[in-house]
């Protein structure tokens, strides 16, 4: 029996398409591994994927001029700042506290020194008014040695009696001691 002659024979070369299908496989292939070394070079190098892996990160140290706790931050992850640009902002309830705890003492402080000033004024006064008194216990003292003077004079020439004379020695004797205790009080006030 002869072979038919559709049927191709077992050491007849393969067709073309089959080759063709072959290195377009090929050809996905290599692009494939070509793509994966790209991005292996340029990406996944730097991804780790143990658990005991380290990561490198750049941390910057922030300090405020002024401690407290912070109220809110400004700045997100990731944003570039400049030197001067606001970051964060910290409470400011305890200073506020603070503030008013001052104002407070200062206004203590002021009614104090109002309250000296008066008292100081109240002290002008007394020793005002201990001068005064003093000038008028003195010209007292002097209108009480004048009668005494003329009473001795009238006594001494038998024109006044004893008891007028004993009355103005007295009063001169009064005025004295006024003049005293209105210096006395003179130099307390002072």
């Amino acid at each position: 029996a002869a072979p038919a002659p559709d049927a191709p024979a077992a050491g007849a070369p393969k067709s073309g398409k089959r080759k063709f299908v072959l290195m377009g496989v090929g050809l996905v292939l290599a692009l494939a591994a070509a793509s994966y070394a790209g991005y292996y070079t340029l990406v996944g190098r730097f991804y780790i994927s143990t658990d005991d892996a380290y990561v490198r990160a750049n941390n910057t140290m922030l300090g405020a001029r002024v401690a407290g706790h912070i109220s809110s931050i400004l700045a997100g992850d990731n944003t570039p700042v400049k030197a001067g640009d606001i970051v964060l902002r910290i409470d400011d309830g305890d200073y506020k506290i603070a503030v008013d705890a001052a104002a407070t003492k200062i206004a203590t402080q002021q009614a104090t020194i109002d309250r000296i000033g008066r008292q100081v004024a109240a002290l002008d006064s007394q020793v005002a008014q201990a001068r005064a008194q003093l000038v008028s216990a003195e010209a007292g003292l002097k209108r009480a040695d004048l009668d005494y003077e003329r009473q001795q004079a009238l006594s001494n020439k038998g024109f006044a009696s004893r008891a007028v004379f004993e009355s103005s020695e007295a009063g001169r004797d009064q005025g004295a001691a006024a003049v005293k205790a209105a210096q006395a009080a003179y130099d307390v006030a002072v």
